[in-house]
């Protein structure tokens, strides 16, 4: 077998301009030159960030024959590990993190002394010799403060590879730890950085009122911010009243506020008194369930360019067409981001998850199986004895309750009064002869306003869990390196059975899937989405009936009888 070979690539924050050269002002000479980071520059308002790619290995042999490899590669690394990412399903787990848990890598180094060759962009103008001072990693600490965010990328594969070809993974820095034993890098996905402080939504406004205002007055004085903290046109909430404004102006003690309307969306209008915080408000309107996705990961720390727009719009015109232009909200309060994102989950049904091998994000709904869900074979696909089904009795609901259509926007969104409408599927109608016990769940979204969306993830949660769930884990062969989360799998196992023995195909949500290493076994979770069928697509109305020959289109909508059985005994579509 080929000896593996792993690199560490780390796209480090670097100024692009040369100390001392134009529009660089530094004057400083010698050893009092900068490092060309933004903690040792000189003349930090010229800073003009740039990337710099260094790249670690192991120092083996095998290293050195990968192909357009870099021909300088430091060798500090001892051990490089990872954790793979896990899905929140339906976002059923409250103890759970909202969307679920991050990918993460963890490189181990060791430390030394180093020339400085490529690390110090003004090397040959210092008077010292850097092997002689301190080493690699203190080095590197203290000329890199401003590390969190840079991007890390693990490359996967064995001697004499092309580096194009080598597995690549994605990651952005979290956490460096020097010790006289060597350093640790942490890094994980961008989703990581939604617990950041600064990725609240709205983000806190700093104005306050300068002075008293009435219930009528139209001008508003604010002092402790500027006009490009508050864009116009816009909202803002002062109290327990929101105001509309369309312009901003500046003042000699501040600036000026030009509201349109006083108690906006059915809030009271209010005096308020001075020094009053004036807030700025987050507004989605109309918006579909992608666009909702990205609007407040854009107001966040995350980065732009992992947001992959088109594949979630093309994902939400497939699977969440019913929702375009239907989730509508305004966010009146600094309120953590991830916690938007997983009132989505919860509300749409739709996940949003980071895929680390393309750097980019992925929208997947919810949904049964269809003719593309990869059918999982005992013997070639899954490692012997791997595969445990069990319940989760936690999980079941027998009535699925959700509170939905906010009264205002100041409305406390947690609170059962504090929603017009409400919808209710109980599929027990009364009848205890299941199990005696009435396990409901309650839902408040602020984001839904529609009866029929409501109804929608009202019952298909409820068509989820009305059964007790169940979920499994087992351990993919290499050959299915493919499976990714998200993805539906189909397989039948002798440890689900109907009453007369014969056994089950379930469809299987991949809540988890990871590989540790090329060429090893994944490592596999999945939750049972079995309970929402086969699902089809309307045809022409033309189309001959269903034939049942093997002709007929496999993802076509054909109408079942009343057990939802078509004329050949196989299951029919439903619709999602």
């Amino acid at each position: 077998m080929s000896e593996p070979v792993c690199l560490i690539k780390v796209e480090l924050p670097r100024c692009t301009r040369t100390h001392g050269s134009a529009p660089c002002t530094a004057t400083e000479t010698g050893d009092a030159k900068c490092y060309n980071t933004f903690s040792s520059c000189n003349d930090q308002e010229n800073f003009d960030k740039g990337t710099f790619d260094v790249w670690f290995s192991r120092g083996n042999l095998a290293d050195s024959t990968i192909t357009d490899a870099p021909s300088y590669i430091l060798p500090f690394v001892t051990s490089v590990s990872s954790t793979g990412g896990t899905i929140n399903f339906a976002g059923s787990k409250d103890t759970e993190i909202g969307l679920g848990y991050v990918s993460t890598l963890t490189v181990q180094f060791k430390d030394g002394p180093h020339s400085d060759q490529l690390m110090d962009p003004y090397r040959d103008d210092r008077t010292f010799d850097p092997r002689t001072k301190s080493t690699f990693w203190r080095k590197f600490k203290a000329r890199n403060v401003y590390l969190t965010k840079a991007k890390v990328t693990r490359y996967e594969g064995y001697k004499g590879d092309a580096l194009a070809d080598m597995r690549a993974t994605v990651y952005y820095a979290t956490e460096l730890t020097v010790t006289r034993q060597g350093a640790t890098l942490t890094a994980k996905d961008p989703f990581t950085f939604l617990d950041f402080k600064s990725s609240d939504v709205p983000a806190k406004s700093t104005g306050i009122l300068y002075q008293d205002i009435t219930d009528e007055q139209l001008d508003l004085p604010i002092i402790g911010a500027g006009v490009e903290d508050y864009p116009a046109p816009g909202m803002v909430r002062i109290g327990d009243e929101l105001i509309s404004y369309e312009s901003v102006h500046e003042e000699s003690y501040g600036i000026r506020i030009r509201a349109t309307e006083r108690g906006h969306r059915d809030t009271e209008q209010d005096d308020h008194s001075n020094e009053t915080e004036v807030q700025v408000c987050f507004v989605l309107e109309n918006r579909s369930v992608d666009e909702a996705f990205g609007d407040i990961l854009a107001e966040t720390d995350f980065p732009d360019a992992v947001f992959d727009a088109a594949q979630a719009a093309s994902v939400a015109g497939i699977w969440r067409r019913p929702w375009t232009g239907a989730l509508s909200r305004v966010v009146s309060e600094p309120t953590p981001a991830r916690e938007l994102l997983g009132q989505l989950v919860r509300h749409t049904l739709t996940h949003i998850d980071y895929d680390e091998f393309t750097g980019k994000t992925k929208l997947l709904p919810v949904r049964g199986y269809d003719s593309n869900s990869l059918v999982l074979d005992d013997d070639k696909d899954i490692v012997a004895g791997s595969f445990r089904v069990s319940d989760m009795p936690l999980q079941r609901i027998s009535r699925a309750i959700l509170h939905y259509n906010l009264r205002t926007p100041v409305s406390d969104p947690d609170e059962e009064l504090s929603y017009r409408t409400v919808v209710e599927v109980n599929g027990r109608g009364g009848d205890d002869n299941r199990d005696g016990v009435d396990i409901s769940r309650k839902l408040y979204s602020p984001w839904l306003t529609s009866d029929i969306l409501a109804f929608s993830t009202c019952s298909r949660l409820h068509t989820l869990c009305e059964i007790t769930p169940l979920k499994c884990s087992f351990q993919l062969h290499p050959s299915r390196s493919t499976v990714k989360r998200g993805d539906i799998v189909r397989k039948a196992d002798d440890t689900v059975v109907t009453g007369g023995g014969d056994p089950i195909t379930k469809a299987w949500f991949i809540t988890k899937a990871h590989q540790p290493s090329p060429g090893g076994l994944i490592d596999c979770e999945a939750w049972d989405v079995s309970p929402l069928g086969r699902v089809g697509y309307f045809q022409a109305a033309d189309t001959p009936a269903y034939v049942g020959d093997g002709s007929d289109d496999p993802d076509g909508f054909f109408i079942g009888d009343s057990k939802g059985l078509l004329p050949d005994g196989s299951e029919a579509p439903r619709l999602q």
